[in-house]
């Protein structure tokens, strides 16, 4: 039924057209979508058939045809077909869009974009920075407390240099023992002299025996 009125249509339109060719069109335009201008099938077939020797012509015609299928009803459902095809794909494009979207929030909320990994690398910066600081802080700490050890080291062994009194040896008075004043002594966290004054006298060994750390003469 869609052949004879196509036939119909382009015996009307191209009026005087060879009959064979007429059949011809008629099996190319059963599979006519209207997609796509009849100018780049139709128009060559009547200008190497001798129906028109003018391009311009043969275009006019082929416009002519279309719009009288179009008429006939011939198009209708093509057209519909088009949009359908065009709605699909317009739906196809919408979903892209959303599943693209949601793949980057998925994405964002694995591993973050940039802006979210600067975020994070910076505060792990912030966090390390501030460990260190807190490790150079006690490190000199440490070490301010060890030279103010030492330096309490070395003030003692002044206070016993100075207290210390070497006998008088500018005289030959027999004077051999070694006085000296405020002496403090402690031994494993025990005080053994504290200001004391000691006397040590020549010829004498001493040392420490005991749990409470008594001199002794071992002589």
């Amino acid at each position: 039924m869609t052949e004879i009125k196509i036939k119909e249509v382009l015996n009307k339109t191209l009026r005087g057209l060879d009959e064979a060719l007429v059949d011809y069109m008629v099996s190319i335009l059963s599979d006519y979508d209207g997609s796509d201008p009849l100018v780049d099938t139709i128009a060559p077939f009547l200008l190497s058939s001798g129906f028109t020797d003018d391009e311009d012509e043969a275009n006019r015609y082929c416009s002519s045809l279309q719009a009288a299928m179009q008429d006939a009803g011939l198009l209708a459902t093509a057209a519909d077909d088009t949009f359908k095809k065009l709605d699909v794909v317009q739906s196809m494009e919408d979903m892209s869009r959303a599943t693209e979207a949601e793949m980057n929030g998925i994405m964002e909320r694995m591993w973050g974009f940039e802006n979210i990994r600067k975020t994070k690398n910076y505060s792990m910066d912030a966090c390390a920075n501030t460990q260190s600081q807190r490790q150079i802080r006690k490190e000199a700490k440490k070490e301010l407390n060890e030279l103010e050890k030492d330096k309490m080291d070395e003030d003692e062994d002044r206070m016993w240099e100075d207290t210390r009194v070497l006998p008088d040896m500018s005289t030959d008075n027999g004077e051999k023992d070694i006085h000296v004043d405020n002496v403090t002594m402690n031994f494993k966290g025990q005080t053994i002299l504290s200001n004391t004054s000691l006397k040590l006298i020549f010829g004498r060994r001493y040392g420490l025996i005991g749990k409470v750390l008594c001199f002794f003469d071992p002589k």
